[in-house]
């Protein structure tokens, strides 16, 4: 939501605090001039800066944090680091290993409170643009922000962190500050000068070919002006490039060579200044339609079905009223209200609220947009988009008949994924057989080679793209050999029937990096039990991640979070079917030059007994099953409108003189 922010909504800046930088010329002697209005603040111990977070970086009821969607509140500091959202800690934007000593180690504008984990993550790499984003791990309710890995740009070392895109300007922003407060101190970034020389302006080229990006396309938040404000407080100074977002340019933008005119320059506590779009600059007196949203997604919906969502928006120096609209070829399935405001409507409040619904009447993706229009400011648009699945048609099918124990998913929209599988149903035809999953292909005389598409769990089942008849699948089981456990092993020097792929040397131990992977000899999947590594972390914790795979599948990890080798172990608690080997590799996947966890030794333990199917089937060989029996009168058959026909083990309906199959189509 952007707000217009009025005079006196935030604390104001002191008369005359940047009076010394004005008409100031060159890089040098503004950032001069800045340096003496900004140091010497009030220094605040980096054990005593949690309880600040409370004033500067508090929204609702939790810490704000730019690293990721997870709520924290104040209580929940330096706990774990293993997983996401396990706790909070402080996270130095400009990295504190970089720092040395003094009080930029604890100064509140460079130190954030963020998720501990990804904090731990980032280590101390530089801020960059990622190439090939590894992301990180997701889950339904909150997921860590930016991304990890190699550099995009020429000159940013192995591995870089980009932070997600609402907050780079935030980011750049300290970074700006930092040169500024510490100009007279040496920032070493300790990565051979990626983001910091010891030129005026402190900054190399690689680091402000994107920190001036980010400053310019994420324009100075309400978030930022809050905080200036909260940490001015405490510290007794400011952040003057939040203040003045444009004097970025006269140090390192495009006026370089042009003297600091402050009547040119907007500060983010006039009221002319809108957070989130005003780059700083003297603003135009034009009218302004302003909306932070560029876009409305709505849910895939079924016909019939609606959703609405709200949008914000507001008017600057408007001179006439506001009209809104939809266009496009699919502007019927959308509506908006209302559908018009007055002047004096917009004059009177700084901000106005759309309801936009969704209603589809036609299977289909739509399109379309929303204009908001007044005249003499440049029109509002926004894209407006949604989708109507067709509701399919799902039919399982088990000993040749329909089969609905467990109540399974019987309809779902297109594009749905299966929630709901049936009970698992027993052979009709032989106890030697086992049901073993389901699958789209019907199997009418058995076979040795399992279907491909064979699932027994809602994680494996496909996604509904129509009407889908499912088959449930019976083998045969055998068991071989007796009830003693058996030990697969591989150390660094021995392991029969082991493959490795890229492995790296370190004596005592073998390396995952980039790329490399060590396979078992073939196993009974049915029969794993655990596996246990002898491994220890080289690369840091950031490539601890050792993961194992069974026919391509990944079905478990552990960390290899210790420095010295300790012992390490999975258990399976999966139900794994068929033969096959396992597949070990680590996350050392952002360079070939980083290394993943060493390994000394790895045991597979499994059960004695092997387990083999074979046989599979999924009708039961049964040649005719009438399920209401014709009855003779005086010489004449008669027989119910609609009869089961079960021949060569498949499902037909026989209706008057007409027979069809199982969906419904007429076959003689």
């Amino acid at each position: 939501m952007v707000m217009l922010v009025t005079a006196g909504s935030y604390a104001s800046i002191p008369d005359n605090y940047y009076s010394s930088v004005d008409t100031k010329k060159g890089p040098d002697n503004i950032l001069k001039a800045l340096n003496e209005i900004i140091k010497g603040h009030n220094v605040i111990s980096y054990d005593g800066l949690e309880p600040y977070y409370q004033r500067t970086d508090f929204r609702g009821d939790s810490l704000w944090d730019m690293y990721s969607t997870c709520h924290f509140t104040m209580t929940e500091a330096n706990k774990a680091q293993k997983a996401l959202c396990d706790g909070w800690n402080k996270e130095h934007v400009v990295c504190q290993s970089w720092l040395g000593s003094g009080p930029m180690v604890s100064d509140l504008y460079n130190v954030y409170p963020t998720d501990a984990r990804v904090n731990n993550l980032r280590s101390n790499y530089p801020y960059g643009v990622v190439a090939n984003n590894k992301g990180f791990s997701k889950d339904p309710d909150h997921h860590a922000l930016g991304k990890l890995g190699t550099s995009a740009i020429a000159g940013g070392g192995d591995v870089v962190y980009e932070p997600d895109d609402q907050y780079k300007g935030d980011f750049a922003r300290t970074y700006f500050y930092m040169v500024a407060r510490y100009r007279d101190n040496t920032l070493n970034d300790g990565k051979g000068s990626v983001m910091f020389t010891s030129s005026p302006t402190n900054l190399t080229t690689y680091s402000l070919s994107f920190l001036l990006k980010w400053h310019r396309q994420d324009p100075v938040s309400e978030k930022e002006i809050a905080r200036n404000d909260s940490v001015y407080a405490i510290q007794h100074n400011r952040n003057p490039f939040i203040d003045y977002p444009y004097l970025v340019e006269y140090i390192w933008g495009d006026l370089k060579t042009t003297a600091v005119d402050f009547t040119q320059l907007v500060s983010s506590q006039d009221a002319e200044f809108i957070p989130d779009v005003s780059d700083g600059h003297t603003e135009s007196t034009d009218p302004l339609l302003v909306c932070s949203t560029k876009a409305l997604t709505f849910p895939t919906l079924l016909d019939g079905e609606d959703a609405q969502k709200s949008l914000d928006f507001q008017g600057v120096r408007l001179t006439h009223d506001v009209t809104i609209s939809i266009t496009g070829s699919d502007a019927a399935q959308f509506s908006v209200t209302p559908t018009s405001f007055t002047l004096a409507q917009m004059q009177s409040q700084s901000k106005q609220t759309l309801q936009v619904t969704y209603k589809p009447t036609s299977n289909a993706i739509h399109s379309a947009k929303l204009m908001i229009t007044s005249e003499g400011a440049d029109t509002l648009q926004i894209d407006l988009a949604g989708a109507c699945a067709v509701e399919a048609q799902l039919l399982w099918i088990a000993n040749c008949e329909e089969y609905n124990a467990g109540e399974p998913d019987k309809t779902l929209p297109v594009g749905k994924q299966i929630q709901h599988l049936p009970e698992a149903p027993k052979s009709c035809s032989e106890t030697s057989k086992q049901f073993v999953g389901w699958s789209q292909t019907q199997i009418t005389g058995t076979t040795d080679e399992m279907p491909s598409d064979l699932f027994s769990d809602v994680s494996e089942a496909p996604e509904v793209n129509g009407d889908m008849t499912f088959y449930a699948v019976f083998a045969r089981l055998t068991e071989e050999g007796s009830d003693t456990p058996e030990n697969i092993n591989w150390t660094v020097n021995s392991g029969t029937g082991w493959t490795e792929s890229g492995m790296a040397d370190k004596g005592s131990c073998k390396l995952f990096i980039t790329g490399a992977t060590l396979t078992s000899p073939e196993i009974n999947y049915n029969t794993l039990k655990s596996v246990t590594f002898n491994a220890r972390t080289y690369g840091g914790t950031q490539y601890n991640l050792i993961e194992i795979k069974a026919n391509g599948k990944t079905i478990g990890s552990v960390d290899a979070e210790n420095s010295t080798l300790s012992d390490v172990v999975w258990t399976n608690t999966q139900d794994l079917t068929g033969k096959g080997t396992l597949v070990f590799s680590s996350n050392a996947s952002t360079c070939t030059s980083k290394y993943g966890p060493g390994v000394a030794s790895i045991t597979i333990k499994s059960a004695g007994i092997k387990y083999t199917y074979d046989q599979y089937l999924t009708s039961c060989n049964k040649t005719c099953d009438i399920s209401t029996e014709p009855q003779n009168v005086e010489n004449t058959t008669t027989r119910p409108a609609a009869v089961k026909l079960f021949i060569n083990g498949q499902l037909y309906i026989l209706s008057g003189d007409h027979i069809y199959n199982i969906l419904g189509q007429e076959i003689q």
